[in-house]
């Protein structure tokens, strides 16, 4: 009786395991999770890379070689997501034993944002570390150095300013971007870099977009004839700029079939 009892309980907990294996999968946990760990594990192998080519590229046939360019190995100590944006940090050290730490970023898929910092440096410099936003990396980088003083980046209260370059003020736009009338902006501020700023606008009389990086540029579904183009910017810190406008005419010739 007692080996009849265990026997049926072995098969309750199969089917539970069975059952809550099935529903984890069908909601996308397992797979989620598992695909987070191989990407991240993948990252750190492409940002390695990336790192190893920019030394090669900065120190062979060069007379005067930079201090990194020793005989330099690099580890990767974590690869952390910030909005659309990857961020990676590790360390550094050459042959001689010079240790440094260095942080990268990806945008647009590459890893083409990377940066040294020697280790027996207290502080980094504010405008060195413009492209990291402050609060990643457990806010490793919440503090800097400009001309001289300690920075709170996280206490910053200057709000970004976002200047679109093209069209101008009631100017033309003669072409479509990828089926898109696109405006091209660049929000700026004195501690954020644009990677890390979130702009919301609206054409027309469209609803505001949600705060997302925009990058360079926001594009609409926009017929021939007058519009006008609301958006404003906040920063890392929260900082709000004020409701801004554009006005501009779209002006799509098609040639006559």
């Amino acid at each position: 009786m007692n080996t009849i009892l265990k026997v049926i309980l072995i098969l309750v907990l199969f089917v539970a395991l069975v059952g809550g294996t099935v529903y984890l999968l069908s909601k996308g946990y397992i797979k989620s999770e598992f695909s987070k760990r191989l990407s991240y594990r993948k990252e750190s192998e492409l940002v390695q890379d990336a790192l190893y080519s920019l030394v090669k590229v900065d120190c062979e046939g060069v007379k005067s070689e930079p201090w990194y360019c020793n005989e330099t190995t690099f580890t990767v100590d974590s690869v952390e997501p910030y909005h659309e944006v990857l961020y990676a940090q590790g360390t550094g050290k050459t042959q001689d034993n010079k240790e440094f730490y260095w942080l990268a970023a990806k945008i647009k898929g590459f890893w083409g944002t990377i940066y040294f910092e020697d280790s027996d440096k207290s502080l980094p410099e504010c405008d060195h570390i413009k492209d990291f936003p402050a609060d990643i990396f457990d806010q490793k980088l919440r503090y800097c150095l400009y001309n001289g003083q300690k920075i709170d980046r996280t206490e910053d209260t200057t709000p970004p300013e976002t200047n679109i370059l093209y069209p101008s003020e009631g100017g033309l736009i003669l072409f479509r971007t990828e089926d898109k009338i696109c405006l091209n902006l660049v929000p700026v501020d004195n501690v954020s870099s644009y990677n890390n700023i979130l702009t919301s606008f609206a054409f027309d009389d469209q609803p505001m977009s949600e705060f997302t990086v925009v990058g360079t540029r926001i594009c609409g579904d926009l017929d021939n004839g007058e519009h006008i183009t609301k958006y404003q910017s906040k920063d890392e810190a929260g900082n709000l700029e004020s409701l801004q406008t554009r006005s501009f005419i779209v002006d799509i010739r098609t040639e006559a079939p």
